[in-house]
């Protein structure tokens, strides 16, 4: 089937007085919730829920590709544009492909499980995208949650480590080589990837919330949560917490 058609909308000036939205791409019925520049050509990387992939140029705004994340037509859960094309996770499974949307290798591991969340990152000078999986559940040594890493250069595995628990966010801090995973019991965990995998230290930032997102920057990470509260039927959900909770690098609690 034909790729949906695009176009460039000029977007009036925004409320405020120094942001201006230069355009909008529209695609026909795909609703997008992944967005990605490429770091090497003047394009736009974009994923739909309905597992689409599109690459459109900066310039016009034009279509450049669009093609299927995977053959089960799987929504996209992070897309990573880098040198040599683009990297997109599914839950299942880390797929290379070309700036032409040619699929280059499949990575699937089934001590992995399924894939919660990821990041681009570098071991040594190598780049790599870090792997987070929530384990196959299946009771045997070796099943539960853990962090790995793939090698860019060839889209293998390269380290393993097994993790406590299932990580809901993962993000990249380059001039420290730090890497930082926030998960279900409201922990920051902190490994360091610039030769293989060490953990650092964690920071507890929400001791009864899910770290919902986090940034880090130098050494200050800071994060919003999730936190339980009962509802209306006894039963308890999930509310956004109204804190923002922030924590030193330099002072983390030892693994």
């Amino acid at each position: 089937a034909p790729p949906p058609r695009w176009r460039w909308v000029a977007s009036a000036k925004a409320p405020m007085e120094d942001l201006q939205v230069i355009g909008t791409i529209q695609p026909s019925e795909a609703p997008l919730h992944l967005v990605g520049f490429d770091p090497g050509e003047e394009l736009l990387w974009s994923a739909s829920q309905a597992g689409m992939v599109y690459a459109h140029l900066m310039l016009s705004g034009a279509p450049h590709v669009a093609f299927r994340t995977d053959r089960e037509m799987s929504p996209a859960v992070a897309v990573f544009p880098h040198s040599s094309g683009l990297v997109t996770l599914t839950y299942a499974a880390a797929h290379f492909i070309s700036r032409g949307g040619v699929e280059l290798a499949e990575v699937r591991h089934e001590s992995l499980g399924v894939l919660s969340a990821g990041v681009m990152c570098a071991s040594g000078r190598t780049p790599a995208v870090a792997l987070c999986g929530a384990g196959t559940a299946d009771g045997t040594e070796g099943s539960g949650p853990s962090l790995a890493l793939m090698d860019l250069s060839t889209a293998q595995l390269t380290v393993q480590l097994p993790l406590e628990i299932v990580p809901t966010v993962a993000r990249w801090e380059g001039r420290s080589g730090l890497l930082v995973l926030g998960g279900g019991d409201g922990l920051a965990r902190v490994f360091d990837v610039r030769s293989g995998v060490k953990a650092v230290g964690a920071a507890p930032l929400f001791p009864r919330g899910v770290i919902h997102d986090l940034d880090v920057q130098d050494n200050s990470l800071a994060a919003s949560a999730l936190r339980a509260q009962l509802g209306p039927l006894g039963h308890d959900e999930y509310v956004f917490d109204s804190n923002l909770r922030t924590a030193d690098l330099r002072q983390l609690s030892r693994p």
